[in-house]
């Protein structure tokens, strides 16, 4: 790669020197603050060698290069190629005038609202489960509705749906970068038991004019924009009070500012917006099986272009209000394992050695939840599977939707989450038959379909080349889950390069755990300035990035404490790194621990699968 004439093109693509307010880079990505975003040809810097993608967030132009991005960092520095503007840390070009057209507003917005309910998933996902177990005692008799029992096992599975108004004014505050406690506090204002209690009536008054009470309990939109309210009118607060005074003065202008308008406009606003929601779940659940049907065909592509995340919202308030859902959990299992369906008769029918070890790997994976093997390495690839799927999946959906598979918890679908589909409505055998159709159909599919195999493609290439020879050899990496917490797939992350795969195959974790460990045994070849960051080289020439948390570069360092240096020497399981994840949450950030094999591209393929214990991952890697 030349890495001048690359750092050339992309300041050229971005608008030349004079667009550009500010620049940094991280890990795997140049980031600029552009003065006219317009200006900027993503078309043309993604058709640049060594370029993986263009990603526009939060005001934020990123360029996707991959770890030889400090060596184009470098040379723009060398060449001069971005005048006037600070390269590092914070400078008045940051205040540089954004250009916020449609994209720019709908891509934050979308972000603020995802970021709201992402970090509270675990908890809604630990609380959907204790419903679910109440009720598998509640239909085996060994626990009765009318005891005290039930009531209390009920109060743990529904507290946190009760009063999420206070977990998004944490999360909100949190990425709005606003007051944690006074946000909270507008949260208890609006659930204060004695206005509750007025919510009957309707309309009460206050100093003379009307308002209007409504059920805040289960809501989460009213919070978002109480949190808003609370920053800007914090910042007023600020302004206007004298610093002797600032201590209390400033926390009850912001209240006396916020918790009224909250209560006269924007929380009605708001719940009204939420009934519209309603409505539109009705709509879906009196569809039925052709909702799930639907949203089953359409949620890989959802995936495909990273806009899954947006359901995320819809499905937790879809609990919180009504206690199930009936057509986007089920869906996504329908999804899951129709991928897992066409991988299989890949698998079966293919050939080709290297891709029949691809697809039966992929095949399982996607039966546990993780699908991208399935979708990137062998459906999309081979083009009929990817029809035979979604074809697969719009016939399962639907065939769900008839038995009425119900969810009654916010897990992410797969077979060992079967039993978040066990209620009023369905039950695991309920949940079983709903796979096991949609496995064997969208297998059936495929299967008729066909498609072009992958040793036919390549004997058109080597024909009339009688030396030509193609040997592939599977080799087995099973890698340390380097901290404690809960595996994840990347394509569940917010942010779209490392979901879209684009820096290589791997997996992440929600870390419970402050201490980051080696994946592999290997050499650390870059430990990142800013800490976030650590690259490490195995002795088979596997090249791994240990990536924390997202969009964390812009810590610089805080937060963090490396335990190793470039040039050492690291065996699997080896301390790399520590992360403050609470203070790094606080900051507004999200904390997952991001494994990536950078090299990929370097292989035939590489197929991820995480061990029954969670323990490990392995990577089935083609030479």
């Amino acid at each position: 790669m030349d890495y001048e004439q690359l750092a050339k093109e992309v300041i050229k693509g971005v608008g030349g020197s004079k667009n550009v307010s500010h620049l940094t880079h991280c890990y795997t990505r140049l980031r600029f603050k552009l003065v006219n975003v317009d200006k900027a040809d993503k078309a043309k810097i993604e058709q640049l060698d060594g370029v993986m993608s263009v990603v526009y967030s939060g005001g934020e132009y990123q360029v996707v290069i991959g770890p030889e991005v400090g060596n184009v960092y470098q040379q723009i520095l060398a060449n001069k190629l971005v005048a006037n503007v600070e390269t590092d840390g914070a400078s008045e070009a940051d205040s540089a005038p954004v250009k916020k057209n449609f994209k720019y507003c709908f891509d934050l917005c979308l972000d603020v609202l995802v970021s709201c309910f992402t970090p509270i998933i675990p908890a809604i996902a630990g609380s959907g489960m204790i419903k679910v177990l109440t009720a598998i005692l509640v239909s085996f008799h060994w626990l009765s509705d009318k005891s005290q029992t039930y009531v209390v096992m009920n109060a743990i599975g529904d507290g946190i749906f009760y009063f999420l108004p206070f977990f998004v004014a944490i999360t909100a505050a949190k990425r709005l970068k606003a007051d944690q406690f006074i946000s909270m506090t507008i949260a208890a204002i609006i659930m204060y038991p004695k206005l509750e209690a007025l919510v009957a009536k309707g309309t009460i008054h206050f100093i003379g004019l009307p308002m209007q009470l409504v059920d805040y309990s289960s809501q989460a939109l009213p919070l978002i924009f109480a949190v808003i309210l609370v920053k800007y009118a914090g910042k007023l607060a600020e302004k206007i009070s004298p610093t002797v005074l600032k201590v209390w003065l400033v926390p009850m202008i912001t209240l006396l500012i916020s918790a009224p308008l909250t209560l006269f406009i924007f929380g009605p606003f708001a719940t009204y917006l939420g009934s519209l929601f309603a409505i539109f779940t009705n709509i879906m659940n009196h569809w039925g099986w052709i909702a799930v049907g639907l949203n089953a065909a359409l949620f890989p592509i959802l995936v495909m272009t990273g806009t899954h995340n947006a359901l995320i919202p819809l499905m937790i308030q879809m609990f919180a209000t009504q206690g199930f859902d009936a057509v986007l959990v089920p869906s996504g299992l329908a999804a899951n394992i129709a991928e897992s369906g066409a991988a299989a008769a890949v698998a079966t029918k293919t050939k080709d050695m290297k891709m029949k070890s691809t697809a039966s790997g992929a095949a399982i994976s996607a039966l546990f939840g993780i699908t991208e093997p399935a979708l990137y390495g062998v459906n999309l690839k081979l083009k009929r599977p990817f029809i035979g799927m979604i074809l697969g999946s719009l016939i399962g959906g639907g065939i769900a939707g008839l038995i009425h598979l119900t969810a009654y918890a916010f897990v992410s679908p797969s077979l060992l989450s079967l039993p978040i589909f066990i209620g009023k409505n369905s039950n695991l055998v309920t949940a079983i038959i709903a796979a096991v159709v949609t496995f064997v159909v969208t297998f059936a599919i495929t299967w008729i379909l066909g498609f072009k195999d992958v040793s036919d493609n390549q004997k058109a290439k080597t024909e009339g080349n009688t030396t030509a020879t193609v040997n592939h050899k599977a080799v087995a990496v099973n890698m340390t889950v380097p901290v404690s917490g809960q595996i994840i797939s990347l394509s569940e992350l917010g942010d779209q390069v490392f979901a879209k795969g684009l820096l290589g195959k791997g997996f992440a974790v929600k870390p419970s755990g402050d201490t980051i460990v080696a994946p592999v045994s290997g050499t650390v070849t870059t430990v990142f300035p800013t800490k976030h960051a650590i690259g490490l080289k195995t002795d088979d020439g596997l090249e791994v990035m240990v990536h924390m948390g997202i969009d964390t570069v812009e810590l610089k360092g805080k937060y963090f404490e490396d335990l190793v240096k470039a040039g050492d020497q690291v065996t699997s399981g080896q301390a790399l790194a520590k992360m403050d994840t609470d203070q790094i949450a606080k900051a507004g950030y999200q904390t997952s621990v991001i494994i990536v094999v950078t090299n990929t591209a370097q292989f035939a393929n590489v197929t991820v699968t995480p061990s029954a214990d969670k323990r490990e991952v392995g990577f089935t890697i083609e030479k």
